[in-house]
Order: C-alpha cells, then structure tokens, then sequence
C-alpha cells in the first residue's frame, strides 16, 4: 500500500533511486520530513513577512526588534500593536527617506498641536502629550536622533518648567 503523500514529499522521493520509491518504510520516513519541511516553510514565511516593519507584530517579537533598534520603549502596555507600528514606521521612515524635521516630529506627535524655539544651540520642543508617556518618548527620542548632532534637543510638555530650561528658553540652573 503506497502512502500518500504531499507535493513536498513527492519532490524529495523524486529524488530517490526508483528502487527506494516503493519501500513503504522510506515512504514514511519521507512523507514526516516533508511534513516538517512543510511547517517550517510556512514559519520561515511568515517570518520573513513580519521582518517588514508595515508588518511587524509580537507573534515573534519582530516588533520589539524594530523598537530596539529605533531606540524607541519597548513593548508598551498602554498603546495598541498598530499604535506601536505606526511610530517605527514614522521613526524607519524618518531616518530612511530623510524627511523634513518638522514633518517628521509632526508624525511622531500625531497632529499639528507643537511648537518648538530654537535659542543658540538648544532646541526646544513643546508638545501636547505628558511626559513619561508612551507618545512623549517617542516624540523625544525621535527628535534627539534627527536633529543635528551640535544641537541639544529639549522636550516639555507645556505644563510648567522642566529640568534646566523655561519654557521661555531662559536657564534656571
């Protein structure tokens, strides 16, 4: 009785001698290979879709990679997958397309509703979301990487002083 087997299996008992292509026991020893085979191809290729940052997910933590590269927080609790991709997205494109500064602070903040000064060699940025959150990291990580490095980059929230600057650009240290 001749197994049957799947396309996988019939290509590598193809690749047999015929007089080993009737043996029920290499039939079977073929047949759970290319089964394996199989599940491996389909991993590899989804694998290998989820490498691409539009795709990335926690399925194999490929997001998280992307985030660590990016130096951007790492799996956050508080934010959605898609959240999570859209800003490495806006950080990989930011850096690959090399897009405008303004643009790509404005992607990373979600609208229009920022400001930033810029007073000898410190930029200062104010945003609409509080610090230590998710949002606000991002925004400051991202713009520390882009902007030029011989300029500091400072980021508030618009909710009173930070540490060493006013939000009038005056030192308080």
């Amino acid at each position: 009785m001749d197994r049957v087997l799947t396309a996988k299996g019939n290509e590598m008992l193809d690749m047999l001698p015929p007089y080993l292509r009737d043996d029920p026991a290499v039939q079977a020893f073929i047949d759970v290979n290319a089964r394996e085979f199989e599940r491996r191809d389909v991993v590899l290729a989804d694998l290998h879709s989820k490498l691409r940052p539009q795709n990335a997910d926690d399925t194999y933590n490929t997001l998280g990679l992307w985030e660590t590269l990016l130096e951007l927080p790492v799996k956050p609790t508080d934010i959605s997958i898609e959240a999570r991709r859209q800003k490495v997205l806006v950080a990989f494109e930011s850096i690959a397309e090399g897009r405008d500064w303004v643009g790509a602070i404005t992607d990373a903040v979600g609208s229009e509703d920022w400001s930033h000064t810029e007073s000898g060699y410190v930029v200062s940025i104010i945003q609409p979301h509080p610090l230590g959150t998710y949002q606000a990291e991002v925004v400051a990580k991202l713009a520390r990487r882009i902007t030029p490095a011989h300029l500091d980059v400072v980021v508030s929230d618009g909710d009173g002083f930070i540490v060493g600057v006013s939000l009038l650009g005056v030192d308080i240290l």
